[in-house]
Parts: C-alpha cells; sequence; structure tokens
C-alpha cells in the first residue's frame, strides 16, 4: 500500500460527499476501510452494535479506548 494504514488511526479519515479524485485520497478510504473492518473483527456483537455507526477508523479506535481505559491502562477481558 501506497499509504500507511496506521494513518487512519493517527490522522483519521473524514469521508466526502464527493468521490475521491486522487488515488491518495482512494487509498485513505481503502485503509480506513481495512483498519475498520479489523477492528469490527474482533469485537463483541454487543459491542459492534454499539459502535457499528462510526465512520471512521480513528473515531471508532477513540470511542473504544475511552470505553476500557481505566486509569490510564487498556483493560480488556479474553
Amino acid at each position: 500500500m501506497g499509504y500507511n494504514v496506521w494513518m487512519s488511526f493517527v490522522t483519521g479519515y473524514t469521508p466526502s460527499k464527493r468521490p475521491p479524485k486522487s488515488t491518495t485520497k482512494k487509498e485513505l478510504k481503502r485503509n480506513n476501510k481495512l483498519v475498520m473492518y479489523a477492528i469490527m473483527e474482533g469485537l463483541s456483537n454487543v459491542v459492534k452494535y454499539k459502535f457499528g455507526k462510526c465512520i471512521s477508523a480513528k473515531e471508532l479506535w477513540d470511542k473504544l479506548k475511552s470505553l476500557y481505559m481505566v486509569e490510564g491502562v487498556i483493560k480488556v477481558s479474553k
């Protein structure tokens, strides 16, 4: 991939109503979809339902961090 997928977390992705014009924007959109899919696959159905309306990977990641962050440490049960 030409654009680092991790940037979907760092800078976020804001979709526009118009179609992407450049290949970089297309890559950003594709990377956002890949990251969203990867995150959603690891979630339980209850959490997927709760956060399914997120439009960017950064938004989803930030909401998950706020849900599971306790005293500066991320707490996730297996």
